[in-house]
């Protein structure tokens, strides 16, 4: 059976972990990487090359490969970070396990890999992670006091994006543009209490302020959900073919933003119809890697091409009236962005 692996810098060794009470023990911190935007650079399938870049704020300051642990690479296809407090959750599909590192040094903390089968995303709630697992089609639950397997929630069906709002989790039973439902899972319990059937496929989920938004979509047409994390029911519903096709959901100073195609749309929070004027227009043709990662920080898009999934990523940046204002290579197929 596979074990957690703390991997911090002392010289007592156990069976099934190391740990140090001072986890930057015998370590440096290179830099520190807050203020800025981290990004994650999936790398290629087996590979073994995935790596965590960041940026200034400014774009001054870039780097490609900040994970810090000089005796060994982050893995192969970085998927996604999570965060709880100064910590980072770097979920690494491949190597079917999740580093935990300071959000903010990146120096290695502990590594888990029980009960993960091909994981994706990450919540938190109740002093506990979440993982969702497309292998295993399940929800593993985890320990954050010591990182230890607690449980797994099967689902039954593709599982991707997971948020936590009012002590549950929602999570997007969908991947890869098949799937229409949301699994409500209560944290207190860790158990499935409820079940929203959505029109078409779920692209997207979002938690803020005591509601979840969703939206869902086909090749010509688009569904965008308000849900009351309260009673679990969805009070907004807005379909349209006017933007189609719609995903990437995102949020950045209380207002939604998402894709339909090459263009960038907003969507307010108490909106009851769709805005079909693009926020910006993107330029450049290509299929799903042109847009392969998108995100809103500071009121900034940034957009990355993963052009042929082998030389560099470019990412663009945009301002809010779709002036492009920066554009930098990156590393390999870089397809998420979180502000640091």
């Amino acid at each position: 059976m596979k074990k957690i692996l703390f991997l911090a810098l002392s010289s007592l060794i156990f069976a099934s972990c190391s740990k140090s009470d001072d986890p930057f023990e015998g370590k440096k911190p290179k830099y520190n990487y807050s203020n800025g935007i981290l990004f994650v650079n999936e790398g290629s399938f087996q590979g073994n090359d995935a790596s965590i870049g960041f940026s200034s704020f400014d774009y001054n300051n870039i780097k490609t490969d900040i994970y810090n642990d000089d005796e060994r690479k982050l893995g192969d296809v970085a998927q996604s970070i999570g965060f709880d407090t100064d910590k980072a959750f770097i979920v690494v599909n491949n190597s079917n396990k999740i580093e935990i590192v300071n959000r903010y040094s990146f120096i290695n903390i502990a590594t888990i890999t029980e009960n993960l089968n091909s994981p994706r995303y990450t919540a938190f709630a109740d002093g506990k992670l979440y993982v969702t697992n497309m292998g295993s089609q399940s929800v593993s639950v985890y320990s954050l006091t010591d990182y230890s397997f607690i449980k797994d929630i099967p689902l039954g069906s593709p599982v991707e994006n997971i948020v936590a709002q009012n002590n549950k989790l929602y999570v997007q039973k969908a991947a890869f543009g098949i799937g229409n439902s949301i699994a409500i899972i209560d944290s207190k319990t860790d158990e499935v209490i409820k079940s929203i059937e959505l029109n078409d496929n779920v692209q997207g989920l979002i938690a803020h302020t005591g509601f979840v938004y969703a939206i869902s979509s086909i090749e010509n047409r688009s569904n965008f959900y308000k849900i009351n994390a309260t009673e679990d029911n969805i009070i907004t519903t807005i379909t349209t073919t006017k933007v189609p096709n719609a995903k990437n959901l995102r949020i950045d100073n209380n207002i939604l933003y998402y894709t339909s195609n090459n263009n960038i749309h907003s969507w307010t929070t108490t909106a009851t119809e769709v805005n079909d004027v693009p926020v910006v227009k993107v330029k450049g043709t290509g299929g799903f890697e042109f847009m392969y990662a998108f995100a809103v920080i500071n009121n900034q898009f940034l957009v990355s091409n993963a052009k042929d999934f082998v030389k560099p990523s470019t990412v663009d940046v945009y301002n809010m009236e779709g002036k492009k204002i920066n554009s930098f290579d990156t590393g390999k197929s870089t397809n998420h962005f979180y502000k640091n």
